[in-house]
C-alpha cells in the first residue's frame, strides 16, 4: 500500500449482511481485537490524509486489488 492515495471515500451503512458486489476472488481480511479509529488507520499506519468521519471506528479490514490495479480497502463495523 505504500505510496498510495485515497482518491474517494464513503460510509456506508446497513442493518443486515454485508454485500459487497465488486469484490475480486481473492483478498485480504484483517480482523482487528479493538475497535480502531479510521482516521488513525490511515493517518499513522498508512501515512495518508483523508477526510474521513472522525468518529468511525472498524475492527475488520478487507484489502482488495480491482482489476484496474487500484487498491480498495473496506473498513467495517459492527
Amino acid at each position: 500500500l505504500k505510496n498510495q492515495h485515497v482518491t474517494h471515500s464513503d460510509q456506508m451503512h446497513s442493518d443486515h449482511n454485508l454485500i459487497i458486489p465488486d469484490l475480486t476472488d481473492e483478498f485480504l481480511v484483517l480482523d482487528f481485537t479493538y475497535d480502531m479509529p479510521l482516521a488513525t488507520y490511515l493517518g499513522d499506519v498508512l501515512n495518508i490524509s483523508a477526510k474521513v468521519p472522525s468518529n468511525f471506528k472498524f475492527n475488520r479490514l478487507l484489502i482488495d486489488q480491482s482489476h484496474d490495479d487500484k487498491i480498495q480497502l473496506y473498513a467495517i463495523s459492527k
